[in-house]
């Protein structure tokens, strides 16, 4: 009873420790009792090449890119995204970007494969398609590697689960739950991987890029000559000299604002500038006396 004890808490001790486990060891390590030795586990089968079985269902991912020209970037857009609908197909992404002279739109939608040619050939058909791009990558013969290899992983986990429960010792137990944990792992990448597949290969991701015609010509309808006619041209008029009038008196009722508000600094500062006018005006000018110059006989009689 007490080596039971002893096992099950070994056990647990290893499930919850797993992960500081040393790096994995070659199945040499492991006791020749217990190993898959009829068509079981080999370390060899790993690094095999399994060419897929001959058929006809291909494994293709399939893209496509287009470039778009319009005159109208949001009628297109619209009429685009019609057709992704009648497709069965979805939007992902969406970007625009707007300058003063044009705009652009980046959408990347998801259409079914099997409908992908379809669709762009209807969008060349109701659009000005400047350029087309579809690239088909043929994972076939690495998807049924995988898939021989996932269902080999899932017959090595299921002979693992016998070994443990026929495992003669503790050492053994570890040896062989180290190997199960391992197995699941990868078999959970395989999964994953499988998963990320089937989406691409259902689904195609189309990338559109929808923008105006770099030449103004060609989008420009034709120039015609336009004038006002009489009534709008005397309607400008006298707006012109309704607004004209208008500004003149603004600007005449803005200047008696001013001169009323400045009424009481303007009138004590007034009044005493007009004051000091007064006193200034009120007060004598003194007369210059002119030099009496002597007389041109004295100045003669002196110089003798």
């Amino acid at each position: 009873m007490n080596k039971k004890l002893w096992i099950i808490i070994l056990l647990v001790l290893m499930i919850t420790g797993c992960g500081r486990n040393s790096p994995a060891k070659d199945l040499d390590y492991v006791s020749p009792d217990w190993q898959y030795e009829e068509g079981g586990y080999n370390s060899n089968v790993s690094d095999k090449t399994t060419k897929p079985p001959v058929n006809n269902d291909l494994k293709l991912i399939k893209n496509g890119t287009a470039t778009i020209k319009t005159k109208n970037v949001d009628n297109s857009y619209q009429n685009i995204l019609n057709l992704v609908k009648e497709f069965d197909g979805y939007q992902t992404d969406i970007s625009r970007n707007e300058g003063s002279n044009y705009t652009t739109i980046r959408v990347e939608f998801k259409i079914p494969a099997e409908n992908l040619d379809a669709y762009l050939d209807k969008l060349d058909k109701s659009e000005d398609v400047k350029y087309l791009n579809i690239t088909t990558k043929d994972i076939t013969s690495e998807y049924y590697d995988s898939d021989i290899r996932l269902k080999q992983l899932e017959k090595e986990l299921a002979k693992y689960q016998e070994f443990f429960d026929k495992a003669a010792n503790v050492e053994e137990m570890l040896r062989i739950q180290y190997e199960i944990n391992r197995t699941t792992t990868d078999i959970e990448i395989l999964k994953g991987q499988f998963k990320l597949w089937d989406s691409l290969i259902a689904y195609s991701t189309v990338t559109l890029e929808i923008s105006e015609y770099d030449d103004v010509i060609q989008t420009s309808e034709e120039i015609k000559f336009t004038a006002l006619s009489f009534e709008d041209f005397l309607y400008y008029m006298k707006s012109g000299i309704v607004r004209s009038f208008s500004g003149l008196v603004y600007v005449i009722q803005y200047a008696i604002i001013i001169a009323v508000a400045s009424l009481p600094v303007l009138l004590p500062v007034g009044g005493i500038a007009y004051f000091i006018y007064k006193k200034v005006k009120k007060t004598p000018k003194k007369i210059k006396e002119p030099k009496n110059e002597p007389d041109k006989e004295e100045k003669k009689a002196e110089e003798n």
